[in-house]
């Protein structure tokens, strides 16, 4: 006999589908990390082969990359996950989620190989917080929200809008004085550190599941 649903439960499928998402997102992520510690080696220096001055855009990929897919697992979790209730798993909000996300987890591929080309990399934060800000947006008002009550995607768009504008003014800035390779990868990294601490600040239950 076949069994019935319980209402308000995931069905095996829908829980295969969060589970095989998710895992393809890691996946993809797991590459960019991979390419982005390769792009600070250079194999035909002599001496010890790392490139010194891409270290720090290494760090500022990491400290943007840790909160976005800390994030993104969290959301797929509580959104579509065991603890989400049937009234929050809206169809086709999955597909949504994910559409976004894998977006996302290819831009980070995109960061791992401008790790050694700065413009490119700083232009690939821009649209990395663009487009996060615009799935966050879509969330927020869909009624899509992880959490409804608090909604982080809420907090996360204003982060990130604010943060895409700066960014966009400090590449001005860095063309006007002609910054070094490495004068441009120590601010980036400690722009890139301050929207992360901002990040986990505002949303830290969301992220921990308990007030700090």
């Amino acid at each position: 006999m076949a069994k019935r649903q319980v209402a308000g439960t995931r069905s095996e499928e829908e829980a295969n589908s969060v589970k095989n998402l998710g895992t393809l997102y890691s996946a993809v992520v797991a590459i960019s990390l991979s390419a982005a510690v390769y792009s600070v080696f250079d194999l035909e220096k002599t001496g010890f082969p790392i490139r010194h001055e891409l270290l720090v855009f290494l760090a500022a990929y990491l400290v943007i990359l840790v909160p976005f897919y800390h994030g993104a697992v969290n959301h797929l979790e509580q959104a579509h996950g065991g603890r989400a209730s049937a009234s929050r798993r809206r169809k086709g909000a999955l597909l949504l989620d994910f559409g976004f996300l894998f977006l996302e987890s290819c831009l980070f591929v995109s960061l791992a190989i401008g790790i050694g080309h700065p413009i490119f990399f700083a232009w690939s934060v821009i649209v990395l917080l663009v487009l996060d800000t615009v799935w966050a947006i879509i969330v927020h008002t869909g009624g899509f929200s992880a959490d409804p009550k608090k909604s982080p995607e809420a907090t996360w768009a204003l982060i990130n809008i604010f943060a895409a504008i700066l960014l966009a003014f400090f590449l001005v800035y860095a063309d006007l004085q002609r910054l070094s390779t490495m004068e441009f990868g120590v601010i980036l990294f400690l722009f890139s550190l301050v929207r992360t601490i901002v990040d986990y600040w505002t949303t830290w239950d969301f992220y921990f599941g308990h007030e700090r």
